[in-house]
């Protein structure tokens, strides 16, 4: 299974870890306030930990394309987006762009009440069309 992470402290990170290294989960891109880094092969988190203690970002890792734009890493095809940091990252400006089977909160309303009424439509639509 591959996985976006939003936010890369401590929820974000030991969910990095433990769905890397305990079920071999594709962590593929992991979103920060400053932009996100990126590897469709599979990030290794322990170093991209390590750059972003040495460094304070986790932009400039070497083993990912880093990107400056955030809002772009939300809508990275996975199976999983954890939002892991902040409220009101999944809007109704971005809930549409939202390509992920399954998105498992892991911060205090990471979900606008709008962007989840998208949501929940994009959900309905793509069940009545897979049988």
């Amino acid at each position: 299974m591959t996985v976006v992470i939003r936010g890369f402290g401590n929820v974000g990170y030991h969910a990095a870890k433990f769905l890397s290294e305990e079920d071999g989960a594709k962590i593929i891109c992991v979103v920060e306030r400053d932009g996100y880094v990126l590897d469709r092969s599979g990030l290794d988190i322990e170093a991209l930990k390590q750059h972003h203690l040495e460094h304070g970002s986790i932009l400039g890792f070497a083993g990912a394309k880093s990107h400056t734009d955030g809002s772009e890493g939300l809508t990275t095809p996975c199976d999983i987006l954890i939002p892991a940091a902040m409220e009101s990252v999944i809007t109704r400006k971005n809930a549409h762009l939202i390509r992920a089977s399954l998105i498992a909160e892991a911060a205090n309303g990471p979900i606008s009440f709008e962007a989840e009424d998208i949501l929940y439509s994009k959900a309905q639509s793509s069940s009545r069309t897979c049988s």
